[in-house]
């Protein structure tokens, strides 16, 4: 089964909302913040679940590039994944001044999901994001909000 640990800001949580739903949906064994948050859970246990997921998705909007947590959670998965394995994901417009905090990202292939919630402006980047992850991406298995 293929896992994934989403990183996000806060004020983003209704785009994290909807690409966790989309990809349990499909079967992935999603880590979100707002869903296993247990007392206790700081920077260790975050640091390990990055580690242990096969992918690391960063939802990147003006508020992840202002916040702490996500920059941190970027940098643990820099070093855990120095490959592949990280998949930045614009869910807002980001300026240049934006791009500063996120900067290590730039190399890594990006899925633009600026225009959520939209069905029809998300299906290709959704269907990319599904084979990024190894799901299957028919036209049948197209993100529409159900």
């Amino acid at each position: 089964m293929t896992s994934a640990f989403i990183s996000y800001s806060k004020i983003d949580h209704q785009e994290a909302e909807f690409v966790y739903e989309k990809l349990s949906e499909r079967g992935v064994d999603v880590f979100i913040y707002q869903h296993e948050s247990k007392p206790g859970l700081f920077w260790k246990s975050l640091a390990a679940e990055i580690r242990k997921r096969d992918f690391f998705l960063v939802l990147l909007s003006p508020n992840a590039a202002k916040s702490t947590w996500v920059q941190r959670e970027i940098g643990w998965a820099l070093q855990a994944k120095p490959d592949a394995a990280i998949i930045p994901i614009v869910v807002l417009p980001l300026s240049m001044d934006d791009w500063e905090p996120v900067f290590p990202l730039i190399p890594f292939q990006h899925i633009d999901l600026t225009g959520w919630p939209n069905p029809h402006r998300i299906i290709q980047p959704m269907l990319m994001l599904f084979r990024y992850l190894g799901l299957p991406s028919s036209p049948r298995t197209l993100p529409y909000a159900e």
